[in-house]
């Protein structure tokens, strides 16, 4: 029998060549003694590889099945079958687990690594040496749109964050009663009750039954509140010019979402501002009224700006990309929750069907199962026949199970996007340390390679700035 005798990293195996041939497409079927591998004064192959991983692969020209360990990294196992030409799908289907396991992993750390170190808008690198203004208007724009860049940058964000909560807190403030003061006198109001029909602007809308309307249509919000309105809406706009004046690429500043958000704030508050100076042409002018509701109504968005925390906080930007990762799965989950409110809607309108005060046809029929499936349960519509109760807990615990298994679905996929990202930025703490030690005299400049792009942060011109 022609014995081969194979030194892999030191060790010695003995097969036959028989064995080896069994798998002709194989790097060990087609080994040959004028092989570069080949020492003919011992007489065996020699490679350096490991010579554990190597027992499998050896096992799988013995047995015909390829089998690893599961604490084994696929990263090793795929170095080794390139190595050796042997296919992955030549791997068992009981230790595959291992390769889909690294497959995605291997896709969520490309994922987070490409959210997490995505350049941001800079000037070029030449121009900055070169020209101390164009350095000053690189400064201006990192402390504006990189909270990272310095600590002033970063003080700055949550001064912007502290300011955007207080704007929302006064534009809520606005719709309570006791803060709000009345600028149309009662004279004025008995005129329009006699006349509103035939008068302009929003006294056609007044409807003296509806006290909410009563009260945004005669009353406006109290002096404190213009003054601290007045205020935000100030600096927002400064920050808005200052941060597209800065910008090094007008025209992608627009293609971010935050920014687009910011130009439609400043143009509904700038309307509205407008407005609120002369209130009493939202009651002779029509446009002006209709403008100042839409624009008012816009202004809701601005809580939207407190994702600008994105830029600094990696944990709400993982759970964005788990939300995101998990949008197929709950897509169909939701289609799944709407045909049950259909078939349980129809399904509860036949079963109370001669109850005469309940359920009068099957749409109210499915907004009762979406209801009752969401738990909310108002009461407005409930069964009342022996049948209608069958159907009603039915749907009760049908709604139960469906909403259990999103929390699910999305607290597993946060779970992984988050330790990955954790881990990395464990690791860029270890580099970004290793090269501070390096830098110091007496040590060493060597610095062991980390294959880890860094992080926006860690990128906020290190070697750039001036």
């Amino acid at each position: 029998m022609d014995t081969v005798r194979l030194n892999i990293g030191g060790t010695i195996f003995e097969t036959s060549r028989k064995t080896l041939e069994v798998f002709p497409e194989t790097k060990l079927a087609n080994l040959k003694t004028n092989d570069s591998a080949y020492n003919k004064n011992k007489d065996y192959y020699f490679f350096d590889r490991n010579p554990e991983l190597f027992n499998n692969i050896l096992d799988f020209y013995r047995n015909g099945s390829l089998h690893f360990s599961e604490n084994i990294c696929f990263a090793s196992i795929q170095q080794e079958l390139e190595f050796w030409e042997i296919p992955i799908e030549r791997i068992s289907p009981c230790c595959m687990k291992v390769y889909y396991k690294y497959d995605s992993n291997l896709h969520l750390h490309e994922e987070i690594e490409k959210e997490l170190s995505q350049n941001f808008m800079d000037y070029d690198k030449l121009e900055c040496q070169r020209s101390p203004f164009v350095r000053f208007k690189r400064n201006v724009w990192l402390f504006f749109d990189q909270p990272h860049s310095s600590l002033a940058a970063k003080i700055y964000s949550y001064v912007f964050l502290l300011l955007v909560i207080v704007s929302f807190i006064a534009y809520a403030m606005g719709s309570i009663e006791r803060w709000r003061v009345q600028y149309i006198s009662d004279e004025e109001i008995a005129y329009v009750k006699n006349n509103a029909t035939s008068l302009p602007g929003l006294f056609v809308l007044l409807d003296f039954n509806n006290p909410k309307l009563m009260m945004f249509l005669t009353t406006r919000i109290i002096d404190p509140l213009i003054i601290i309105r007045s205020a935000c809406r100030i600096f927002f706009v400064i920050d808005f010019l200052f941060h597209f004046s800065f910008c090094p690429r007008k025209c992608a500043f627009f293609l971010n979402g935050m920014n687009l958000l910011d130009l439609v704030l400043v143009i509904a508050m700038g309307v509205n501002f407008g407005i609120d100076q002369n209130p009493n042409i939202l009651l002779t002018s029509q446009a002006a009224a209709i403008a100042y509701s839409i624009f008012h109504t816009i202004n809701f968005l601005r809580i939207l700006r407190i994702f600008r925390l994105l830029k600094q906080s990696n944990g709400l930007r993982v759970l964005l990309m788990a939300l995101t990762s998990s949008i197929k799965p709950l897509f169909l989950l939701l289609v799944t929750f709407f045909l049950a409110s259909i078939f349980f809607g129809n399904f509860v309108f036949y079963a109370e069907l001669f109850v005469p005060d309940t359920f009068p046809n099957v749409f109210v029929g499915i907004w009762w199962a979406i209801i009752t499936m969401t738990t909310v349960g108002y009461g407005d519509n409930y069964p009342k026949s022996p049948f209608g109760c069958v159907v009603g807990s039915l749907c009760a615990t049908c709604g139960i199970l469906l909403l259990s298994l999103p929390v699910a679905m999305v607290a597993s996929s946060f779970s992984e996007y988050f330790n990955i990202s954790t881990n990395r930025e464990k690791m860029l703490k270890l580099r970004k340390e290793r090269l501070n030690s390096s830098n110091k005299p007496g040590k060493s400049s060597q610095v062991w390679p980390i294959e880890l792009t860094e992080s926006r942060e860690m990128h906020d011109l290190k070697g750039n700035k001036q």
